[in-house]
Protein backbone atom coordinates (compact mmCIF):
# COMPACT_ATOMS: atom_id res chain seq x y z
CA UNK A 1 0.00 0.00 0.00
CA UNK A 2 2.82 2.42 1.06
CA UNK A 3 4.33 1.46 -2.74
CA UNK A 4 1.54 2.72 -4.45
CA UNK A 5 1.11 5.98 -2.54
CA UNK A 6 4.63 6.22 -3.23
CA UNK A 7 4.10 5.86 -6.67
CA UNK A 8 1.14 7.83 -7.32
CA UNK A 9 2.86 10.79 -5.42
CA UNK A 10 5.99 10.18 -7.67
CA UNK A 11 3.64 10.65 -10.78
CA UNK A 12 1.89 13.76 -9.34
CA UNK A 13 5.39 15.47 -9.13
CA UNK A 14 6.07 14.12 -12.80
CA UNK A 15 2.87 15.76 -14.28
CA UNK A 16 3.34 18.94 -12.36
CA UNK A 17 6.81 19.02 -12.96
CA UNK A 18 5.97 18.72 -16.86
CA UNK A 19 2.91 21.16 -17.03
CA UNK A 20 5.72 23.85 -15.31
CA UNK A 21 8.13 22.90 -18.37
CA UNK A 22 5.32 22.81 -21.00
CA UNK A 23 4.04 26.47 -19.63
CA UNK A 24 7.27 27.87 -19.60
CA UNK A 25 8.42 26.70 -23.03
CA UNK A 26 4.69 28.16 -24.31
CA UNK A 27 4.99 31.52 -22.57
CA UNK A 28 8.85 31.63 -24.26
CA UNK A 29 7.41 31.37 -27.64
CA UNK A 30 4.45 33.88 -27.45
CA UNK A 31 6.82 36.16 -26.59
CA UNK A 32 8.77 35.57 -28.75
CA UNK A 33 6.33 35.56 -31.55
CA UNK A 34 5.60 39.28 -30.02
CA UNK A 35 8.74 40.51 -30.19
CA UNK A 36 8.68 39.48 -33.65
CA UNK A 37 5.30 40.82 -34.56
CA UNK A 38 6.40 44.17 -33.10
CA UNK A 39 9.89 44.15 -34.77
CA UNK A 40 8.37 43.40 -38.61
CA UNK A 41 5.63 46.10 -37.61
CA UNK A 42 8.32 48.69 -36.67
CA UNK A 43 9.98 48.45 -39.93
CA UNK A 44 6.65 48.28 -41.70
CA UNK A 45 6.19 51.90 -43.56
CA UNK A 46 3.02 53.51 -44.97
CA UNK A 47 3.72 54.93 -48.61
CA UNK A 48 1.09 58.35 -48.54
CA UNK A 49 2.89 59.87 -51.12
CA UNK A 50 0.42 61.08 -53.28
CA UNK A 51 -1.63 64.27 -54.55
CA UNK A 52 -4.97 64.70 -51.97
CA UNK A 53 -8.26 66.62 -52.10
CA UNK A 54 -9.35 67.72 -48.75
CA UNK A 55 -12.64 66.63 -47.41
CA UNK A 56 -14.25 69.61 -46.05
CA UNK A 57 -17.40 68.03 -44.55
CA UNK A 58 -15.28 65.50 -42.64
CA UNK A 59 -12.73 67.78 -41.67
CA UNK A 60 -13.07 70.45 -38.79
CA UNK A 61 -11.53 73.59 -37.11
CA UNK A 62 -11.90 74.72 -33.08
CA UNK A 63 -10.84 78.06 -32.02
CA UNK A 64 -10.42 78.94 -28.45
CA UNK A 65 -10.22 82.18 -27.04
CA UNK A 66 -9.66 83.24 -23.52
CA UNK A 67 -9.95 86.85 -21.16
CA UNK A 68 -6.36 87.47 -19.87
CA UNK A 69 -7.68 88.60 -16.72
CA UNK A 70 -10.90 86.39 -15.85
CA UNK A 71 -8.85 83.09 -16.32
CA UNK A 72 -12.00 81.00 -16.05
CA UNK A 73 -13.87 83.06 -18.96
CA UNK A 74 -13.22 80.96 -21.65
CA UNK A 75 -14.92 80.64 -25.50
CA UNK A 76 -14.57 78.13 -28.01
CA UNK A 77 -16.22 77.27 -31.69
CA UNK A 78 -15.55 76.01 -35.05
CA UNK A 79 -14.89 77.17 -38.23
CA UNK A 80 -15.77 74.99 -41.73
CA UNK A 81 -12.91 74.39 -43.65
CA UNK A 82 -13.95 75.15 -47.38
CA UNK A 83 -11.64 73.58 -49.26
CA UNK A 84 -7.48 72.44 -49.68
CA UNK A 85 -5.02 69.90 -50.96
CA UNK A 86 -2.20 68.37 -50.39
CA UNK A 87 0.83 66.63 -51.93
CA UNK A 88 2.79 64.24 -49.85
CA UNK A 89 5.93 63.53 -50.78
CA UNK A 90 9.13 61.63 -49.03
CA UNK A 91 6.46 59.70 -46.36
CA UNK A 92 8.61 56.77 -46.17
CA UNK A 93 11.80 59.19 -45.34
CA UNK A 94 11.55 62.65 -44.22
CA UNK A 95 8.32 64.29 -46.13
CA UNK A 96 11.04 66.70 -47.32
CA UNK A 97 8.82 68.64 -50.72
CA UNK A 98 5.17 67.78 -48.83
CA UNK A 99 3.44 70.75 -49.79
CA UNK A 100 -0.26 71.89 -49.71
CA UNK A 101 -3.10 74.60 -48.45
CA UNK A 102 -6.05 74.79 -46.49
CA UNK A 103 -8.65 77.15 -46.73
CA UNK A 104 -11.24 78.00 -44.31
CA UNK A 105 -14.55 79.67 -44.77
CA UNK A 106 -14.52 82.11 -42.10
CA UNK A 107 -17.96 83.39 -42.82
CA UNK A 108 -18.79 80.67 -41.08
CA UNK A 109 -17.23 81.48 -37.84
CA UNK A 110 -19.96 80.66 -34.65
CA UNK A 111 -19.39 80.06 -31.16
CA UNK A 112 -20.04 76.89 -29.32
CA UNK A 113 -19.10 77.70 -25.61
CA UNK A 114 -18.74 81.50 -24.19
CA UNK A 115 -18.97 82.34 -20.19
CA UNK A 116 -21.31 85.05 -21.11
CA UNK A 117 -25.33 85.23 -19.79
CA UNK A 118 -28.17 82.59 -21.98
CA UNK A 119 -28.34 83.91 -25.50
CA UNK A 120 -25.34 85.75 -25.61
CA UNK A 121 -23.59 82.71 -27.91
CA UNK A 122 -25.66 84.20 -31.09
CA UNK A 123 -24.43 87.82 -30.15
CA UNK A 124 -20.51 86.90 -29.79
CA UNK A 125 -20.96 85.29 -33.48
CA UNK A 126 -22.06 88.48 -35.15
CA UNK A 127 -19.32 90.35 -32.99
CA UNK A 128 -16.88 88.10 -34.65
CA UNK A 129 -17.83 88.62 -37.99
CA UNK A 130 -17.91 92.08 -37.62
CA UNK A 131 -14.76 94.54 -38.63
CA UNK A 132 -14.55 94.18 -34.55
CA UNK A 133 -12.49 90.68 -35.18
CA UNK A 134 -12.48 89.13 -38.55
CA UNK A 135 -14.19 91.46 -40.71
CA UNK A 136 -15.42 88.59 -42.62
CA UNK A 137 -17.59 90.66 -45.28
CA UNK A 138 -14.39 92.16 -46.64
CA UNK A 139 -11.69 88.92 -45.76
CA UNK A 140 -14.34 86.00 -46.18
CA UNK A 141 -11.10 83.27 -46.30
CA UNK A 142 -8.80 82.80 -44.61
CA UNK A 143 -5.75 80.14 -45.78
CA UNK A 144 -2.98 77.71 -44.41
CA UNK A 145 -0.26 77.40 -46.91
CA UNK A 146 2.20 74.31 -45.70
CA UNK A 147 5.92 75.32 -46.91
CA UNK A 148 7.39 72.52 -44.55
CA UNK A 149 6.98 69.34 -42.37
CA UNK A 150 9.11 67.91 -39.48
CA UNK A 151 9.26 64.76 -38.29
CA UNK A 152 9.86 64.67 -34.23
CA UNK A 153 11.37 61.76 -32.69
CA UNK A 154 8.21 60.72 -31.26
CA UNK A 155 6.70 59.88 -34.13
CA UNK A 156 4.65 63.00 -34.55
CA UNK A 157 5.25 66.29 -37.17
CA UNK A 158 5.48 69.75 -37.13
CA UNK A 159 3.97 71.84 -39.97
CA UNK A 160 5.76 74.97 -40.86
CA UNK A 161 3.81 77.18 -42.91
CA UNK A 162 1.79 80.65 -43.86
CA UNK A 163 -0.95 81.20 -42.46
CA UNK A 164 -3.24 84.23 -43.76
CA UNK A 165 -5.77 85.87 -42.43
CA UNK A 166 -7.68 89.72 -43.30
CA UNK A 167 -4.95 89.64 -45.98
CA UNK A 168 -1.97 89.43 -43.30
CA UNK A 169 0.54 86.49 -43.80
CA UNK A 170 2.79 85.43 -40.81
CA UNK A 171 4.39 82.36 -40.51
CA UNK A 172 3.21 79.92 -38.03
CA UNK A 173 3.47 76.37 -37.04
CA UNK A 174 0.96 73.47 -36.32
CA UNK A 175 2.36 71.23 -33.79
CA UNK A 176 2.09 67.92 -32.65
CA UNK A 177 0.45 66.69 -36.08
CA UNK A 178 -0.34 62.46 -34.78
CA UNK A 179 0.66 60.14 -37.42
CA UNK A 180 -1.71 59.72 -40.56
CA UNK A 181 -4.47 57.43 -39.91
CA UNK A 182 -6.83 55.63 -42.32
CA UNK A 183 -10.26 56.69 -41.76
CA UNK A 184 -13.98 56.81 -43.51
CA UNK A 185 -13.79 60.33 -45.14
CA UNK A 186 -17.39 61.65 -46.77
CA UNK A 187 -17.01 59.42 -49.78
CA UNK A 188 -14.51 56.35 -48.83
CA UNK A 189 -11.37 55.60 -47.92
CA UNK A 190 -9.67 58.81 -46.66
CA UNK A 191 -6.39 59.74 -44.29
CA UNK A 192 -6.75 61.60 -41.35
CA UNK A 193 -4.18 64.34 -39.18
CA UNK A 194 -4.99 66.21 -36.40
CA UNK A 195 -2.83 68.98 -34.61
CA UNK A 196 -3.03 72.65 -33.13
CA UNK A 197 -1.71 75.93 -34.41
CA UNK A 198 -1.59 78.85 -32.26
CA UNK A 199 -1.43 82.13 -33.49
CA UNK A 200 -1.42 86.12 -32.42
CA UNK A 201 -4.44 87.65 -33.40
CA UNK A 202 -2.54 91.31 -33.26
CA UNK A 203 -0.41 90.44 -35.79
CA UNK A 204 -3.34 90.56 -37.95
CA UNK A 205 -5.12 93.82 -36.91
CA UNK A 206 -8.01 91.74 -35.01
CA UNK A 207 -7.79 94.18 -32.48
CA UNK A 208 -10.79 94.27 -30.10
CA UNK A 209 -10.24 93.63 -26.31
CA UNK A 210 -6.39 93.51 -27.43
CA UNK A 211 -3.85 95.31 -24.96
CA UNK A 212 -1.71 95.52 -27.83
CA UNK A 213 -4.13 98.38 -29.30
CA UNK A 214 -6.08 99.89 -26.35
CA UNK A 215 -5.05 100.61 -22.59
CA UNK A 216 -7.21 100.75 -19.42
CA UNK A 217 -9.54 97.50 -20.41
CA UNK A 218 -8.84 95.88 -16.81
CA UNK A 219 -10.40 92.84 -16.84
CA UNK A 220 -12.09 93.32 -20.48
CA UNK A 221 -8.42 92.39 -21.80
CA UNK A 222 -8.88 89.38 -24.25
CA UNK A 223 -6.02 87.38 -24.98
CA UNK A 224 -4.25 87.58 -28.32
CA UNK A 225 -3.25 84.04 -28.59
CA UNK A 226 -5.84 82.02 -30.33
CA UNK A 227 -5.82 78.68 -31.17
CA UNK A 228 -7.01 76.07 -33.75
CA UNK A 229 -7.58 72.47 -33.22
CA UNK A 230 -8.02 70.79 -37.00
CA UNK A 231 -8.50 67.32 -37.56
CA UNK A 232 -8.13 67.76 -41.53
CA UNK A 233 -9.66 64.62 -43.50
CA UNK A 234 -8.81 64.39 -47.22
CA UNK A 235 -8.56 62.12 -49.91
CA UNK A 236 -6.16 60.69 -52.64
CA UNK A 237 -6.76 61.93 -55.91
Amino acid sequence: MKKLIIIILVLLGIIVIYSVVEGVRKHKEEANQMTKNETVGAAETVNFDGEYVVDAKASKATWTGKKKILVEWIDKGTIDVKSGEVNIKGSETDWAGTEGKIVFDMTTIRSSQTKGEAGESSKLDGHLKSADFFDVAKYPESVFVLKKVTKNNDGTFNLDGDLTIKDVTKPVTLASITNLDVVDGSDGKAIEARGRVTFNRADYNVKFGSDSFFDNLGDNVIENEVALDLVIVAVKK
